[in-house]
């Protein structure tokens, strides 16, 4: 349930921050000016840097962008990525990392997984993890279910 909650976020990290800045309008520049997508600010729930001014590094917090519904998400932001670079988990573009937030739990998986398989043969979908060997896709949910990949 809590992977659910989470599907209308993504995390994006590299981008530096300016004094006073309004995080909402950077958000929606950036997707207008490198991702060529106009995200109105009526489709975005809320927007944030994570951490406390105290513990940022070389001025770029991480973003947090949750999206009004998961359509917009899906249909605009994630399409365009895809359609540039594969379906995969993190993007990067011009040095700014886009990541859809998983939960610990998921995460720990999903770097097992990659340690196993590599980065090019794994990606999630909407908190779901999945591994390509050969050319079968698998779901795995959890370590059992790697240890069946055959």
């Amino acid at each position: 349930m809590e992977q659910y909650s989470r599907r209308n976020i993504i995390c994006i990290f590299g981008l530096p921050e300016k004094e006073n800045e309004i995080v909402e309008e950077t958000v929606i520049n950036l997707c207008k000016e490198k991702l060529d997508i106009d995200i109105p600010p009526a489709n975005i729930d809320r927007t944030h840097r994570l951490g406390s001014l105290q513990t940022r590094r070389n001025n770029k917090r991480a973003i947090i962008l949750k999206l009004t519904n998961y359509t917009v998400l899906q249909r605009d932001l994630y399409k365009e990525i895809q359609q540039r670079y594969g379906t995969k988990s993190t993007y990067t573009l011009d040095g700014t990392i886009y990541v859809r937030v998983l939960t610990k739990s998921r995460r720990d998986l999903y770097k097992e997984i990659q340690q196993r398989y590599g980065t090019k043969s794994t990606y999630t979908l909407d908190g779901t993890i999945y591994v390509k060997v050969g050319d079968k896709k698998h779901k795995v949910n959890s370590l059992q279910d790697l240890e069946n990949i055959k």
